[in-house]
């Protein structure tokens, strides 16, 4: 059986991924993960703009990711860059020096594209019998996706996120109730052009992806064991206890949540507001985690152009 080495890498707006794996025509086999924390979005000034040690600290991400893919020596390789690379006035000075001692090209993705390769991967690892709503919250853009099968109906992707908001609204000290309905606020403004499409069209479960999904995943699977069994959903219920949690911290640096990675405090209340919004704009009273999304997309696209 013929096999090849495959790398899938995600340049996020608030973390880089590499997904390395052995695929065959039938099947792919993980063999390492990497991510790191960049929050590339942090570095956007008022006209789109990333600074100059955002773009450095980004390339230094980039050199471990090609000190890695040397010893790996993968057949294919398919790097994406989402909503800051295709935000960034200046993403050329990132995407050019990179290309000095990263001998692969850089694919931008629309937000439609990247709506598209999330579902391509929750997809073809999760069975979708009926209509399900996607949704994966990034640093810099939200995509919500309803398909059923492997195929998609509706692609949309919003301009908001967790680091985005957390830098519009949370970045001040103080955690404050009405910040917190602000930035609520503004997301579902966000959400509003699709809101009664999505509805109209319907779905029968909600399932999360991704950084702040997974954050919030965890704190529930560690804090709300019932019967020694851990829950499988986020309720509407456990965002607001989650709420209320953060403004009693009262600053970010006061946070401390047992289950949440230190790493993400900075950008909680900001993924956390987007999440509420979308819970409250699409009327969701629960929805559950995948641990699946755009890099293993990347990988099941290029196993079917293998095949």
């Amino acid at each position: 059986m013929i096999s090849k080495r495959i790398a899938a890498i995600d340049l996020g707006s608030n973390s880089f991924h590499m997904l390395l794996a052995e695929a065959s025509a039938e099947t792919f086999t993980t063999c390492h993960k990497e991510k790191k924390l960049v929050a590339l979005a942090r570095g956007l000034n008022d006209n789109n703009q990333l600074s100059d040690d955002s773009i450095e600290y980004a390339l230094q991400t980039l050199r471990t990711f090609a000190d890695i893919l040397l010893l790996f020596k993968p057949d294919i390789v398919r790097i994406v860059g989402t909503y800051t690379f295709r935000s960034a006035t200046n993403i050329v000075q990132l995407t050019q020096q990179a290309q000095e001692f990263l001998p692969y090209p850089i694919e931008i993705l629309s937000g439609f594209e990247e709506a598209r390769l999330i579902f391509l991967g929750v997809s073809h690892n999760i069975q979708l019998k009926s209509n399900h709503l996607i949704i994966d919250i990034g640093g810099g853009s939200t995509e919500m996706i309803i398909g059923k099968g492997h195929t998609p109906i509706q692609l949309n992707s919003c301009n908001v996120g967790c680091v985005s908001l957390s830098n519009n609204y949370f970045n001040e000290p103080e955690i404050s109730l009405d910040k917190f309905q602000q930035a609520i606020d503004y997301a579902k403004q966000q959400f509003e052009p699709i809101r009664e499409s999505y509805l109209k069209t319907g779905w029968t479960s909600v399932i999360g992806t991704s950084g702040t999904v997974k954050a919030i995943y965890k704190f529930v699977a560690q804090h709300k064991i019932i019967n020694d069994t851990i829950p499988s959903s986020i309720s509407y219920e456990t965002l607001q206890d989650i709420k209320t949690k953060l403004l009693n911290a009262g600053t970010v640096s006061a946070i401390d949540l047992n289950g949440i990675k230190e790493e993400r405090y900075s950008v909680i209340c900001g993924g956390l507001s987007v999440l509420i919004a979308i819970f409250e704009a699409m009327e969701i009273d629960t929805m559950d985690y995948c641990d699946f999304a755009l890099r293993e997309g990347l990988l099941a696209e290029i196993n079917q152009d293998f095949t």
